[in-house]
């Protein structure tokens, strides 16, 4: 495996991806379409349930930011105050990330800005987005799930141009895994002025459920360096994911480049913890 030259590289998995801000506003249903390129969805129902009922309004690709925006409103029809919150988004089966949350009085409704920011979105074709799939939960103050695991799916130009996202091959690709539950590609080594190096990995999940791919026992160099690095990928979805370490751990070990890991990756049932798939290997960086 060789390093890449880019200086950063896309950080779209649903582990990783940072926390944006809430984004609700108490009013009614919001379906403004006054930014440019937004797509009028239409105020369509996704979710009607007996504790809520969440419409979405607008698509809108690029904001002023860069970043891409969907709108959607929000109704409690309970008598208890909730926080809406999305545990995982997939676009075409890839898993990116937003973590948007919103609090809703019992009784209020909510307008509710999700947010993809463009750093998340990077070497994607924003005009190939043709189905989103969120999955949605709702929890009261003292943290007790009102529902959840709500999957809705949105088709921003219909249902039959749902297409399902192909990552092309790159030059630095090489195949760690690939079995009948998962293929994990390592598509390089980055660097980050954060971070420093790291490992990039693109990971699908070929089973119908959600799996936890991590590594233990990691050595860089033959020095013990265990990484930040965990993801979880929903089922039939695939997710990029990066294996980081602090600058700190590279100069307290004297580690300029990394030459040679070693690991044990493994790969679980994400609700169970069954043990799908556990190898040690060996990659080296040339």
């Amino acid at each position: 495996m060789a390093k890449n030259d880019k200086s950063d590289a896309s950080d779209t998995d649903g582990a990783d991806n940072s926390d944006n801000a809430d984004n609700a506003d108490q009013g009614g249903e919001d379906n403004s379409d006054a930014q440019s390129g937004a797509i009028d969805l239409g105020g369509q129902t996704v979710i009607d349930n007996e504790w809520a009922t969440v419409t979405v309004n607008s698509l809108q690709l690029e904001d002023e930011y860069g970043d891409m925006v969907m709108k959607i409103t929000v109704e409690n029809k309970s008598d208890t105050n909730f926080t809406l919150s999305l545990n995982t988004a997939a676009i075409n089966g890839l898993e990116i990330n937003p973590y948007e949350s919103a609090d809703v009085a019992a009784g209020k409704k909510a307008n509710v800005a999700i947010e993809w920011y463009s750093s998340d979105l990077e070497g994607l074709n924003r005009e190939d987005f043709s189905d989103f799939e969120l999955n949605f939960g709702a929890y009261d103050e003292a943290y007790d799930d009102i529902f959840k695991n709500e999957v809705v799916h949105i088709y921003p130009y219909g249902e039959d141009k749902a297409a399902v996202y192909e990552r092309p091959a790159g030059d630095l690709d090489e195949i760690i895994v690939d079995t009948d539950d998962v293929k994990i590609i390592c598509t390089g080594i980055y660097n980050d002025d954060f971070y420093g190096e790291y490992v990039e990995y693109y990971i699908t999940n070929k089973t119908d459920k959600a799996i936890y791919v991590t590594a233990d026992s990691v050595s860089v160099n033959g020095i013990m360096m265990e990484p930040y690095w965990g993801c979880e990928v929903g089922g039939k979805h695939s997710a990029y994911s990066q294996m980081t370490w602090s600058k700190e751990d590279f100069e307290e070990n004297s580690i300029e480049d990394i030459e040679e890991l070693e690991m044990t990756v493994s790969v679980k049932d994400a609700e169970t913890y069954d043990e799908i798939y556990s190898e040690t290997m060996t990659l080296k960086i040339q």
